[in-house]
């Protein structure tokens, strides 16, 4: 795991690097908003529950659990939820580390960047929730109300882009 993260490390600096020397679209504190948004995203996006579900049920290790009165997804809940709480102090050490070696990439996002993000957090997620249940409906105009697919509802994020 260290040498990769300080693979990712160097990449940003060569980046940043190759932004200053050549002829790039992005200035090179483009980049380094990048990488540290790439780092945040990925932060905030580890999942490793499923390989640790898979790992108990070929081990065996799944069965007792299946004998307990609690069902076994709350362990995995509360595992999940403690490794985000001990990654926390090491991801904010790093992001204050990031902005102090380059103060120029801080930036605050104005109203309509942040609106704009919301939007493009909530629309996907009432689309995945919305393909699952029967709720929302689009009006036909012929009498009989159409559902809101998963795929209208995708289809339609390419018009608000």
């Amino acid at each position: 795991m260290g040498p990769i993260w300080i693979a990712a490390v160097n990449s940003d600096g060569v980046w940043i690097e190759a932004a200053q020397g050549g002829q790039f679209g992005l200035k090179p504190v483009d980049f380094a908003r990048y990488f540290i948004s790439a780092f945040i995203a990925r932060q905030l996006t580890v999942v490793w529950v499923v390989w640790e579900f898979e790992r108990e049920v070929v081990e065996g290790r799944l069965s007792p659990r299946l004998l307990q009165p609690d069902d076994p997804v709350w362990h995995h809940v509360a595992s999940h939820l403690s490794e985000r709480l001990a990654r926390l102090p090491f991801t904010l050490l790093l992001i204050v580390l990031f902005f102090v070696l380059y103060p120029q990439a801080f930036w605050v996002p104005s109203l309509s960047q942040l609106l704009l993000f919301l939007l493009a957090i909530a629309w996907p997620l009432f689309c995945a929730f919305s393909s699952s249940t029967p709720l929302p409906y689009l009006p036909s105009g012929q009498g009989e109300p159409v559902p809101l697919s998963s795929f209208g509802c995708c289809f339609s994020c390419f018009f608000l882009a």
